[in-house]
């Protein structure tokens, strides 16, 4: 098996239906570590590097993915990308914690490629977010 696996849009669609098996954030190095189990019953971790913003919610004992979305696979609108850069940087009573200044300032830094939306679209359970620098992904024994 190989040390890492690619990002592609293959990869990607494996992850519908996968379950949430651990998460892990260190604040301080501004990582998040992801680790799912496939229908497959392959196992891999998905490691978030250099956070901007991050957020997660409604994390259960079973949390089923129906979408995996990144920005360098997945064109998001710009009104969805806007929404997910709101989302990850609020909190459940929807108090923002960025103004417009900053928003745009993250949308220009996405559109320069600098930083990746990741999004992890709930069937039942966790929903999260992240903006970050780089995402690595490799298959776990």
């Amino acid at each position: 098996m190989p040390e890492n696996a690619t990002l592609s849009s293959g990869m990607v669609e494996k992850f519908h239906d996968a379950e949430l098996r651990s998460f892990e954030t260190i604040r301080e190095e501004r990582f998040v570590k992801l680790s799912f189990i496939l229908q497959s019953s392959e196992i891999y971790q998905i490691q978030l590097h250099n956070i901007a913003a991050f957020r997660a919610v409604d994390i259960i004992h079973q949390n089923v993915i129906s979408s995996l979305l990144v920005s360098t696979i997945f064109e998001f609108s710009p009104e969805r990308a806007v929404h997910f850069i709101k989302w990850t940087n609020s909190l459940t009573d929807n108090s923002s914690l960025i103004n417009d200044q900053q928003i745009a300032r993250y949308v220009d830094r996405l559109t320069r490629r600098e930083i990746m939306l990741f999004v992890l679209e709930p069937s039942w359970g966790a929903e999260i977010a992240a903006l970050c620098e780089s995402i690595s992904i490799s298959p776990q024994a």
